[in-house]
């Protein structure tokens, strides 16, 4: 079992500076970090400071009231799978937080945290801006009726739930993976539909909320990326066969209920968003993933973006999404190859 760290240990030094199960003093001294790396992402992700009741919501009060029927429905579906992400992860972090012994790395949780409150704010600001009471409860309320919503986040939740009771470097493991799985899949189909939408001309202001989102999670992702990529390297003896091919499953279990979800919302019937392309566009997504943390594609074929168009909307930029790119391109992960077993 995982040894939660004491907010002070007297007995504690720095000769023994490891991510889980340290003896660290419990003093947050940034002058003798391990990882450099998580500093520099922590000033990145403190570059992305934004406020969401900053954003203009007037033309979105006007288009949502006369959204077709099929779009009004995939944006309420949307949204109310969205707010249950980012909510799960808020305090899913704490218990992750609670057995990391890196100040650097528990900093850019701690962040992650406060990112993930201020998303829930941003979802709360749009919907209040465009929706009534009654139409904002139905949102919120919506994995009561709809089982298919229901069954994901019921199985997000297990995943975490795990965690939370049994802490081993095992299910530490798996819950590092589905971390970077739910900040590098889970929310895509629904930011590509946010992104059909400005592409229709529709909903300026929520676009907007979302791209910022967007650029919070990339840091997220970046985080759990390198996270789970320093953790393998401490840890190497953990990822027995098993437990590699427990998270492999892990991947494809993402990747279908992704692209299930896709076709229940969407089916369709959203400009730019066929069944086919967004299932090549979930697997494509999750090649790349695990390409980033030492696993080989899962789907061979998925060679190719067949959503170009998505990158112009998700991509960081300025300052903060430099930093993150040359922290992660000069990144070396061979040390995962003995994931590849």
């Amino acid at each position: 079992m995982l040894k939660e760290r004491p907010l002070f240990n007297v007995g504690g030094n720095y000769n023994n500076r490891t991510i889980l199960n340290g003896n660290t003093t419990g003093l947050k001294d940034f002058n003798r970090i391990k990882y450099v790396n998580y500093d520099k992402l922590y000033d990145a992700m403190m570059n992305n400071h934004w406020r969401a009741n900053e954003i203009n919501m007037v033309q979105d009060s006007q288009d949502y009231k006369s959204l077709d029927p099929d779009i009004k429905r995939a944006f309420n579906k949307t949204f109310s799978f969205l707010i249950f992400l980012d909510s799960i992860q808020a305090d899913n972090l704490f218990h992750i937080n609670s057995v990391v012994y890196l100040e650097e790395i528990q900093q850019c949780l701690y962040l992650q945290a406060a990112q993930e409150v201020e998303h829930n704010k941003a979802y709360a600001y749009t919907l209040a801006s465009v929706a009534s009471p009654l139409e904002i409860n139905k949102i919120m309320d919506e994995w009561r009726t709809d089982p298919v919503l229901l069954k994901r986040i019921q199985l997000i939740t297990k995943g975490y739930d795990t965690f939370k009771s049994h802490k081993t470097k095992e299910t530490f493991a798996k819950v590092l993976l589905s971390n970077y799985l739910l900040e590098g899949i889970y929310f895509y189909t629904g930011f590509t539909f946010v992104y059909s939408l400005s592409r229709m001309g529709l909903m300026p202001g929520t676009v907007n909320n979302v791209k910022l989102i967007n650029r919070d999670e990339n840091t997220h992702l970046s985080l759990f990326q390198m996270l789970f990529n320093d953790f393998v390297k401490e840890n190497k003896g953990t990822f027995m066969k098993s437990l590699v091919n427990e998270m492999h499953l892990l991947i494809k279990e993402a990747v279908e209920m992704e692209i299930e979800w896709g076709k229940h919302v969407y089916g369709n019937k959203i400009k730019g968003m066929s069944d086919k392309a967004m299932e090549d566009y979930i697997k494509y997504l999750a090649n790349k993933r695990s390409e980033k943390i030492g696993f080989p594609p899962i789907y061979p074929e998925a060679t190719k973006n067949p959503m170009v168009w998505v990158d112009k909307f998700a991509n960081t930029d300025g300052k903060a999404g430099k930093m993150v790119t040359d922290i992660f391109e000069k990144e070396n992960t061979d040390y995962t190859k003995g994931l590849k077993r």
